[in-house]
């Protein structure tokens, strides 16, 4: 990862098919849009805050409506950066057999799966800390 050309803007295929990235901008743009969507979401769920604070016995829940969309988002811009080079080498192994590559698609899902609840744990922290510290 740390070998990378960060500043070549056609290092990955464009992200979304639009925009030319380079991965700098990639992890630029993932932690701006993560933390402008915990800014977002600890505002629009400050009620809840504000029911645990004042000792509700049933608060209401977090919406996922506000998480997984910035969750998502930062995955797909830095998901190429975070690649493991023994999922890579599986998966170079897998294709040369000539069939599908079941067990790369298989531990590539379950580390991505991984990455993802790993990325809205700490969203759900930051929005606690911005709501806590800035709202409240």
């Amino acid at each position: 990862m740390l070998s990378k050309n960060w500043r070549n803007t056609h290092y990955y295929p464009p992200f979304m098919g639009i925009f030319y990235l380079s991965p700098l901008d990639r992890v630029v743009h993932g932690i701006v849009s993560f933390l402008l969507g915990a800014f977002i979401t600890s505002y629009k769920n400050l009620y809840i805050f504000e029911q645990l604070v004042s000792h509700d016995p049933n608060p209401d829940k977090i919406s996922n409506w506000f998480i997984i969309p910035f969750c998502f988002l930062t995955y797909a811009l830095i998901h190429k950066l975070i690649e493991l080079k023994p999922l890579v080498r599986l998966k170079e192994k897998e294709i040369a057999k000539g069939s599908f590559p079941w067990k790369y698609f298989i531990l590539d899902s379950i580390y991505g799966i991984s990455i993802l609840l790993i990325l809205q744990v700490i969203y759900l922290i930051f929005v606690i800390l911005f709501a806590m510290n800035i709202w409240l």
